[in-house]
């Protein structure tokens, strides 16, 4: 398997060449991969990788490829082969094509010629080789390589013969006579053919003998071409007309096709093309002077890119960007009155305001979202409001009106219908959103084989659609569903899952599945490597704008280190997820946060066993508050056992017994299992001679 030229890669392709050298790592499979020093490998340091740097050719080398090359000649004087190879500088291509040159001069022409009086000097550079080359062949030569450079690459017979407006027969011969001087490659029986340049130097080459004016001609008439006889292109591949449009200097229509390739990535889910493409829409529009077309098209380009920009970066990197779009989304969006735009740009403004942890405001956008939806009285609007509103209610803690919007939404849910909001809300499925939101609600409030009812809906729903993004959400909160049911093993087969959707699509929107990993590292028994990477990935979270789950990969965090008998670093780790909590008032965890911070104080024992109890109390009090039976029966579990030894045996028992008792299912899972092991002890120690 070959891939050569990395160095002019596009992130698609690169995308698929990273899952192929991740593949074949236990495969019979020998992958080459050439390109310049200037190309990062991203996969230089992966142990099945080997790196070769290929240095010029030395002088021996260098005159031996010559001699092979010019075999055909019979031979060459020799202070002409050497300098052959003194221009050559031991690049092979200079190599080859310098003698080429020499070779097609003739015999005769080189004959009783010394190395300073020949009649043909041998070009010092790849491009007077070339141009000599060309100029030989005849002269459409030059003109039909110039316009098969300015198309790509690899070109068509087709659009180059529209473009060329020559006769067919000299096109034909042309074309025949480049194929023999090697310069490019014949694909297909024309007129079905496709021509590629032998190397991408030799393009570079024809393409920069153009003059400015000539250059901005031709990729207009490409561009032309291509709308003309090539709709299949402009359906599938838009960037290739934008592209020729930007280079002509066509900047309104470059950038309409620029917004149509991003909006074409988006529902392929090629997250990082679409980003590019968008990127070059908008750059093209800011030169343009202000109106209000301008603005509508701006609107538009700025909501496809906020999702592109989600999917791709997610809010590690390019949290600011992101809020920065929808803002100015907004303020378009009012000023030219587009309701339903506006509303896509409110509900994008939200959501960077929820993931990036200001979550009360954001609370304060969802209920206005839904007042515009309920304004508008448009059903599927109505869907997006509610999807606003029980994500930001779910970091709230406010759990009846979470499972209350997401049965709302569930109602409303129609896969077919809804399947292309995953393009405009968030990148992922609605539906999805609703399921997963609604089973981690559930095992919140003390209903964990509901919860897992609802999740594995999700995964359903996630495989079914056929949008990676969406199953990928669908897995991440399923991983983390499982880990808040103790269950190691499928925890990590879906966090993998998320990650392995994540690189391939180029997204980095699921950052909680690093944490989530390490934590079944921990699980297994291997505890360093385990608190090694879990560190390793909030270190991630902690340099990042993102704060949606921060606290919880915090806490998760906390508790191993407090289990691995690192109770400093865990009470530290623990008052960091307060000190969010306050913050973002992401509250959902927060019940968890204090029972945490008592198990830390109780673990140290002595005159922190009273603050310990407080600070369980004030767990079970939160989860209280919430309805969060899950948590309030954790707290109510490492009091019942701080107090077991403290001849509070009956109160232990009794408080124990009254929040297990409010439990009507998910009698199996390791939380209700070791309450109901500490219940069974506290009974027999009741029992007096005990």
């Amino acid at each position: 398997m070959i891939f050569e030229d990395l160095h002019w890669i596009d992130p698609t392709t690169q995308e698929l060449l990273d899952l192929f050298i991740r593949r074949i790592e236990r495969m019979r499979v020998m992958l080459i991969a050439t390109f310049r020093p200037d190309f990062v490998a991203p996969w230089a340091d992966q142990p099945h990788v080997t790196m070769l740097t290929l240095n010029r050719l030395n002088r021996y080398d260098s005159e031996a490829l010559v001699r092979q090359l010019a075999a055909k000649a019979k031979s060459l004087p020799s202070d002409l082969i050497g300098e052959i190879v003194e221009r050559g500088d031991g690049v092979p291509l200079f190599l080859e094509e310098v003698t080429k040159t020499v070779v097609e001069a003739g015999p005769a022409r080189r004959a009783g010629s010394s190395t300073s009086h020949m009649p043909l000097s041998v070009p010092p550079t790849l491009h007077a080789s070339l141009m000599a080359r060309l100029d030989r062949i005849g002269p459409a030569a030059k003109e039909i390589a110039q316009i098969g450079a300015t198309i790509g690459r690899e070109f068509s017979y087709e659009l180059a013969a529209k473009v060329a407006e020559r006769p067919e027969v000299e096109i034909k011969e042309t074309l025949g006579r480049l194929v023999e001087a090697g310069l490019i490659f014949q694909r297909g029986e024309l007129p079905r053919s496709n021509f590629l340049f032998k190397h991408g130097l030799l393009q570079d080459a024809a393409y920069s003998t153009l003059l400015r004016d000539r250059r901005r001609s031709l990729h207009a008439r490409i561009a032309e071409a291509i709308e003309d006889i090539f709709p299949e292109i402009v359906e599938s591949q838009p960037e290739v007309v934008a592209r020729n449009c930007t280079e002509a200097g066509l900047r309104k229509q470059a950038a309409i096709y620029w917004q149509r390739a991003g909006e074409l990535a988006l529902r392929r889910s090629a997250g990082s093309e679409a980003l590019k493409h968008f990127s070059n829409a908008l750059r093209l529009l800011e030169e343009m002077s202000d109106s209000a077309e301008r603005w509508q098209q701006e609107l538009d380009i700025r909501l496809g890119l906020g999702t592109a920009l989600i999917i791709a970066r997610g809010f590690r990197s390019a949290g600011h960007e992101i809020v920065d779009h929808y803002a100015r989304a907004v303020t378009l969006g009012r000023g030219l009155g587009d309701d339903k735009k506006l509303f896509r740009a409110m509900w994008g403004n939200w959501y960077t305001n929820l993931i990036t942890g200001r979550t009360e405001q954001a609370l304060g956008m969802a209920n206005e979202v839904v007042e515009v939806a309920e304004r508008l009285a448009d059903p599927d609007l109505m869907l997006e409001a509610y999807h606003s509103r029980w994500a930001n209610s779910h970091v709230l803690g406010l759990n009846s009106i979470t499972l209350a919007d997401t049965e709302r939404g569930i109602a409303l849910y129609n896969p077919e219908r809804h399947h292309a909001h995953a393009y405009d809300y968030g990148g992922h499925d609605t539906g999805v959103c609703a399921y997963a939101h609604n089973a981690i609600t559930l095992w919140v409030t003390g209903f964990a084989g509901k919860a897992m009812q609802m999740s594995v809906a999700a995964l359903e729903l996630g495989k079914r659609l056929g949008h990676p993004p969406s199953l990928a959400h669908a897995a991440w909160w399923s991983a983390a569903l499982r880990q808040m049911l103790r269950a190691p093993e499928p925890c990590r087969e879906y966090a993998e899952l998320t990650i392995r959707i994540g690189r391939d699509q180029g997204s980095n929107m699921f950052a909680v599945c690093p944490l989530l990993l390490g934590w079944t590292v921990f699980q297994s028994g291997q505890v360093s490597e385990g608190l090694e990477r879990m560190e390793d990935a909030v270190e991630a979270a902690r340099q990042s704008v993102r704060r949606f789950y921060y606290e919880y990969e915090l806490l998760v965090f906390a508790e191993a280190l407090l289990k691995a008998g690192e109770v400093d670093r865990a009470q530290q780790v623990v008052q960091e997820a307060l000190d969010v909590i306050t913050t973002s008032r992401n509250r959902l965890f927060e019940a968890e946060a204090h029972r945490l911070a008592g198990a830390c104080l109780g673990a140290r024992g002595g005159e922190a066993t009273a603050e310990a109890a407080q600070r369980l109390l004030q767990a079970i009090q939160t989860a209280d508050r919430q309805g969060a039976l899950a948590f309030k029966l954790r707290a109510a579990t490492d009091l019942a056992r701080l107090w077991q030894d403290k001849e509070r045996r009956g109160e232990a028992r009794d408080l124990l017994r009254q929040i297990y008792g409010q439990f009507t299912e998910g009698f199996d899972t390791p939380d209700l299992s070791d309450a109901k092991m500490l219940l069974d002890e506290l009974d027999v120690k009741g029992i007096p001679g005990h």
